[in-house]
């Protein structure tokens, strides 16, 4: 799992170099974008048009290793920023369209949203690099709600929920076989995160 933290805090390490070993420091607390992702492998294989299948992520441990990347001391916000999806390697027919939808639930209320929904999309056209995909309101919503449930345990010092969701899909593709249906494709859930960070900067004095 890649993860993309941006810590802007250039100006500060400038500013003490300027100051000398004299400058006298204080403790301040900035808030800090971190972005990482959560990805998800999926094969479809066989004779048959349609296939599904299922996988888990739990997200208290995708959260925990961003904060820990930057050393939060404390969370402002958490939540979906965007869907992505690609195949990454196609090994039937070349012309083939598929179509996907993809269900969301949190294994500890279980409750169930759409998440993604593609019609007929050429397997050519996403081989390769991930691309933006819509995702479903009610989906990224119940996602949303259990990194809410996170953060407002993370700052209050409880317990940590268990925010293991389940990702059922299922894809069609045209033409029917022959030849066999044999490529994988992978879906990712770019998460953003914002904390607060404690830092050294110069006292006004």
């Amino acid at each position: 799992m890649k993860r993309h933290i941006l810590v802007l805090l250039a100006l500060t390490v400038s500013a003490l170099a300027t100051m000398g070993n004299s400058c006298v420091l204080e403790d301040t607390s900035v808030e800090v974008p971190v972005r990482t992702n959560a990805d998800l492998s999926f094969e479809a294989r066989g004779d048959d048009a349609g296939d599904s299948g299922s996988a888990t992520l739990n997200f208290t441990s995708v959260i925990a290793d961003a904060e820990r990347d930057v050393d939060i001391s404390a969370l402002v916000g958490i939540h979906v920023e965007n869907g992505y999806w690609r195949v990454t390697r196609n090994g039937g027919n070349l012309d083939l369209a598929v179509s996907v939808t993809v269900t969301v639930t949190r294994t500890a209320t279980g409750e169930t949203q759409d998440l993604l929904h593609l019609d007929g999309v050429p397997i050519a056209s996403v081989l390769g690099d991930f691309q933006a995909v819509p995702l479903d309101s009610a989906g990224v919503r119940l996602l949303n709600d259990g990194f809410q449930a996170y953060l407002d345990a993370r700052n209050a010092g409880g317990a940590l929920p268990d925010l293991t969701y389940r990702f059922d899909w299922t894809t069609t593709v045209a033409p029917a076989p022959p030849p066999a249906v044999d490529f994988d494709w992978e879906a990712r859930i770019k998460l953003s995160i914002v904390g607060t960070v404690t830092v050294q900067v110069p006292e006004v004095l």
